[in-house]
């Protein structure tokens, strides 16, 4: 809900991608919040802010998902946007405690790297979301989850959204070039 009130406040004026931004950030920032008051800490190794739980044996971080995210146990869902070599490595790390989950320690200090997947629309005026623990990815997605924790949908029907130009599963397309 945090994430959607700051999406609220972008006007015309902000760039185009500051819409899914903010939303993103403020559901980040809430999210910490929140933790960090049960005693969790912030951490934000390789720029990917997550926050760890006390024992130090989860990480959660939060990303925006496809359209299967949240709606049922029988379609996997995928990420919204393409992630890179940080969440590709957190994804890898989940895959190896797995294969060490009888009593043998990896060789890493990494800790489990849950996702707090969370997708809506102007169309379906409701936040779908699942707590879900990827295990594979590919070409930036991920393809593989080992657990996932399907959480009750928030309705989003106290705010108007009809004034979203740009809504959470548009893409935003910019060139760029060089000038002399």
């Amino acid at each position: 809900m945090s994430g959607v009130q700051g999406a609220r406040n972008v006007s015309p004026h902000h760039p185009v991608t500051a819409r899914g931004y903010i939303l993103w950030a403020d559901s980040v920032g809430a999210l910490r919040s929140s933790l960090t008051a049960r005693g969790w800490i912030n951490d934000d190794r390789l720029n990917v802010p997550r926050v760890v739980s006390p024992d130090g044996e989860h990480a959660l971080v939060i990303m925006g998902g496809n359209d299967s995210t949240g709606r049922s146990l029988d379609f996997a869902p995928g990420l919204a946007r393409r992630r890179g070599p940080a969440t590709h490595r957190a994804v890898e790390v989940n895959g190896q405690l797995e294969l060490f989950k009888w009593g043998a320690t990896p060789a890493t200090d990494d800790i489990r790297t849950w996702v707090l997947l969370y997708r809506w629309s102007r169309a379906e005026p409701v936040i779908r979301a699942e707590l879900s623990l990827p295990s594979r990815m590919d070409r930036g997605d991920v393809v593989a989850w080992k657990e996932r924790i399907l959480l009750p949908e928030i309705s989003l029907d106290q705010f108007d959204l009809s004034d979203f130009d740009v809504i959470a599963e548009d893409d935003v397309y910019f060139g760029i070039s060089q000038t002399s």
